[in-house]
């Protein structure tokens, strides 16, 4: 997960030594906090469904909590799952040394029903335990904390929220044993559908809603079964495949300003830095190699003039 410093999130310091807090709302009906640094036992009612993950840290941390009625213990890479109504307390924190880190995603009961209802899950939705041990779902609600702290494309964040929802809904909750997916995650048309309407618009980059009602899958089952079968979320394809009609661009003598025009990007300045963070050049660098390395190009230049002049003719 991101480390304070290579976050854009503004972060102030609380009233503890040490003890650093950010909050924020990328999304309708999400909601993230990250603390650094705590020592503090919290003590939280809330109105959303809401996890928290704390950091898995070469020094162990361990929280001794109480929910439900219940005295549980979560450590680092595990999950403390709460439901709307619910309190949550921190009776004890262990650390070996240093403090705890930690991120609470929340989720709003409409977001959480809505995923459900489309993932066939029968209402009302309940976690089957508060304190969870799962690591596909910690790392996808952790790629939604790393999408917003990182400053991604709203369309990053949306992709990854729908993801930690999916994992959310179909591993933690209370779901029938059959529960299946119901497609085929490489060979569906639909996934196909969806690269190649990318592909059509790579001057604007779609919406999540728009791909899934495109191919009329729900946005949360497109992003986890396109990542399934491709190993690349839908936003990073889609920005690679930009980028590589941008190389073809370059390499066909085409202006840089007309690149940056005809493919949406914000300004020369930002395509510059999207080029080179990707490719580890800038444009302009990029064109200059392959023309020195374009033997094709060179060996047509060379060519007799006659020879040339004489195929035309016939």
């Amino acid at each position: 997960m991101s480390a304070v410093e290579h976050d854009r999130r503004t972060w102030v310091a609380t009233d503890r030594r040490g003890e650093t807090l950010t909050i924020g709302r990328p999304l309708a009906g999400v909601e993230l906090v990250s603390v650094r640094g705590s020592h503090r036992h919290w003590r939280e009612a809330h109105e959303s469904f809401t996890l928290a993950l704390i950091h898995l840290t070469p020094n162990r941390v361990v929280a001794d909590w109480h929910t439900r009625g219940r005295s549980l213990r979560t450590e680092g890479g595990e999950i403390m799952a709460i439901e709307p109504g619910e309190t949550h307390a921190t009776k004890r924190l262990t650390l070996e040394s240093g403090a705890a880190d930690f991120d609470i995603v929340r989720f709003s009961p409409e977001l959480i029903a809505e995923t459900a209802r489309r993932l066939g899950v029968r209402p009302p939705f309940h976690f089957k335990r508060p304190a969870v041990n799962d690591r596909p779902t910690f790392e996808a609600l952790g790629g939604l904390v790393d999408a917003v702290a990182s400053g991604k494309h709203a369309f990053e964040v949306e992709c990854a929220s729908a993801a930690a929802l999916h994992s959310l809904v179909s591993r933690l909750g209370e779901v029938p044993d059959n529960f299946a997916q119901g497609l085929d995650p490489v060979r569906d048309y639909r996934l196909r559908k969806v690269k190649d309407y990318l592909r059509a618009h790579l001057e604007r980059r779609p919406t999540l809603t728009e791909l899934a009602t495109e191919v009329d899958i729900s946005p949360s089952r497109l992003c986890v079964l396109f990542k399934r079968a491709y190993n690349i979320a839908i936003g990073d394809y889609w920005n690679a495949l930009r980028l590589a009609e941008a190389v073809r661009r370059l390499q066909r003598e085409t202006p840089v300003r007309m690149i940056v025009a005809e493919l949406g990007y914000a300004d020369e300045p930002h395509f510059w830095r999207v080029f080179k963070a990707h490719y580890g050049v800038a444009p302009g660098r990029w064109r200059s190699l392959y023309r020195a390395n374009d033997r094709l190009t060179r060996a047509s230049a060379t060519r007799p003039r006659a020879n040339v002049v004489g195929l035309s003719e016939r």
